[in-house]
């Protein structure tokens, strides 16, 4: 099936009401109308109460490759679009997705994975199944350069439009040789979308501390992306600078640096950037703002806030509280 076209799609629906299965045809029409009018509250009502009676049947097929006494389910999350499961969350501790994944896939067209825990990095080179997603997110796994090599390895990445390599605060986290090693790679040629959230990139490492994010700028991979997600990273007041004077970053519409320590200074720069052209969202939320004074201040100093404002408009967001913890939303999502 091609997961952009809806055609099969309805005719699978239809031939489902022929064959007395009126609730998953209903299932997929009303889903591939929401994608049309995705805030009609009345549709809304319906999906969640389609999904609510028969979300157990419909994601039975998922339930397969469980075993016995694991403490933890293997596939944990199942998520619905346009209809079909278009999303699947993967506990990947006991590291049995490579060898599942052909058989996961034959069951829906699947296009992203959310991998949790350790997993088989190595492995997924001989994995072609990847060639099918959008998007891949691999979360609370720790990323130590060795690892991130394996994974970028794999040749079967190469339609990943986004990745997020999100940590946790008791997980390995990405040091600098794996973020110039990202910010080399080959294998993701359609990459537009980054989330490196919660990586403390530059904490281990003093003399690297201020200028991290160097490492991931040196190669070719940010001249490719439209959102670059940093939120509590460390991005102290000279990587900012660093990112606003980067010239390879000019196709970046999105950045997100909530949760860091930024100064007057750093925020000047990207407010004033002609790197940054494109940029037209930017997130500030609940940064610690080191004042030219010394110290830390919760709220953003007037004059900087004007200069950010006057350039980005409402797209700069700086007051309230940041987005939740990408982990969070998710198993939320899937509740």
């Amino acid at each position: 099936m091609n997961p952009d076209d809806d055609t099969p799609r309805l005719v699978f629906a239809d031939w489902l009401q022929e064959h007395g299965e009126e609730d998953r045809a209903e299932f997929i029409r009303v889903q591939i109308e929401l994608v049309r009018k995705a805030e009609n509250p009345s549709l809304k009502e319906r999906q969640g109460a389609l999904l609510g009676a028969h979300r157990a049947e419909w994601e039975s097929p998922f339930r397969q490759f469980e075993v016995a006494n694991s403490f933890r389910q293997f596939v944990f999350g199942v998520h619905f679009r346009r209809g079909f499961a278009w999303a699947i969350s993967v506990n990947d501790e006991e590291q049995r997705f490579v060898d599942n994944a052909a058989a996961l896939f034959q069951h829906a067209p699947i296009e992203r994975v959310n991998l949790f825990h350790k997993s088989q990095h190595a492995d997924l080179i001989r994995c072609p199944e990847p060639l099918q997603l959008n998007e891949l997110l691999i979360d609370r796994q720790g990323f130590e350069t060795k690892e991130l090599a394996a994974l970028l390895r794999s040749k079967y990445l190469t339609n990943i439009k986004h990745l997020d390599l999100i940590a946790d605060d008791d997980n390995g986290h990405l040091d600098c040789a794996g973020l110039e090693l990202l910010g080399r790679a080959k294998t993701l040629p359609a990459l537009r979308h980054l989330d490196l959230s919660y990586n403390y990139c530059g904490w281990m490492f003093s003399e690297e501390r201020q200028n991290w994010i160097k490492r991931l700028t040196k190669g070719p991979l940010i001249g490719q992306l439209e959102t670059l997600k940093l939120r509590s990273t460390d991005v102290t007041d000279e990587c900012a600078q660093i990112l606003a004077r980067c010239k390879r970053a000019r196709s970046l519409r999105q950045i997100d640096l909530s949760g860091n320590s930024i100064g007057e200074d750093g925020l000047r720069a990207i407010a004033t950037s002609r790197a940054l052209s494109a940029l037209a969202t930017l997130d500030l939320r609940e940064n610690d703002y080191d004042a030219e004074g010394g110290g830390q201040v919760k709220d953003c100093p007037p004059e900087t806030r004007h200069l950010l404002e006057t350039r980005f408009g409402s797209g700069v967001l700086l007051d309230g509280k940041a987005a939740p913890h990408p982990i969070d939303e998710l198993f939320k999502q899937f509740a």
